[in-house]
This record gives C-alpha cells, structure tokens and sequence, in this order.
C-alpha cells in the first residue's frame, strides 16, 4: 500500500484550521508584540525619514517622530495583554468568513501552481532554486485576485 501524498487543504479545512490557531494564539501574539527584536518606540529606530517620504511637510515628520518616542509602554503592555489579546483571540471566529472567502479563491490556484512545478531536484540544485523561485512569482502574480 502506498502514501497518500499530500494534497492542497479544502477551503473550509483551512478555514477551521487557521482560525483554530488564531484564536490559541492570542498570548503568542501578546508575547512577541512586547518583545519585538528591536524597540519600534526608540528614538535610534524611529526613521522619520522614510516615513516623512509619505507626507509633505517636516511638521509631520516631527510629529512622527515626537509620537513614536513618547510612547506610554504601560498603557501599551496592558492594551496588549488585555483587549488586544482578546480581540486577537476572537479573530479567529469573527475573521472566518473573510479567510473562507481567501481560502476558496486562492487555494485552488495554490493546487495548479503546486502542479505545474517542475520535479524536484537534489538538495541544493539550481534546479531547485528555479523551481521555489518559479513557486513564488506565480504565487505573487495572484495578488489582487485573491
């Protein structure tokens, strides 16, 4: 008897899935919001210059600037920890609908995309490199249609 091999998910498989995790996700998500790898709220790694590239004036961009380093981190940690969990943790019930409606429209083009690759080749092959880059540029050209 031979493997089944895998297959891509129905749209209500992945559905129930996704929110699923989402809703068990909640102190994961609380976790790394307020552990970031870098402080998004200190002066060093705030760049009002890219973000002044979106608006016009340099008042903007001392606004930017003045908002992102004046943070109150506790009132963020309980906003975290708090409502924020919840609403993260219930956006796997309230959020189906619109994930079923992705799931349905992009999981049937993940399955041709999927078929259409060429056959794998040894670890490490330039063969293998076109085939995940192959994957990714048909996967990218479904944005917007999804």
């Amino acid at each position: 008897m031979g493997l089944t091999t895998r297959t891509i998910a129905s749209a209500t498989d992945a559905t129930n899935a996704w929110g699923s995790k989402v809703s068990q996700s909640s102190a994961t998500w609380s976790k790394k919001y307020l552990n970031p790898r870098r402080d998004p709220f200190t002066a060093a790694n705030v760049d009002p210059d890219a973000w002044q590239a979106g608006v016009t004036t340099d008042t903007a961009k001392q606004k930017y600037l003045a908002g992102m380093t004046s943070v109150d981190i506790t009132a963020l940690t309980a906003t975290v920890n708090g409502p924020g969990a919840a609403k993260y943790a219930a956006a796997g019930t309230n959020k189906k609908a619109k994930y079923q409606t992705f799931a349905t429209n992009f999981l049937p083009k993940l399955n041709n995309i999927v078929q259409s690759l060429p056959a794998r080749g040894p670890r490490g092959s330039q063969q293998n490199k076109a085939r995940v880059m192959q994957f990714f540029d048909q996967v990218a050209a479904t944005r917007g249609t999804n």
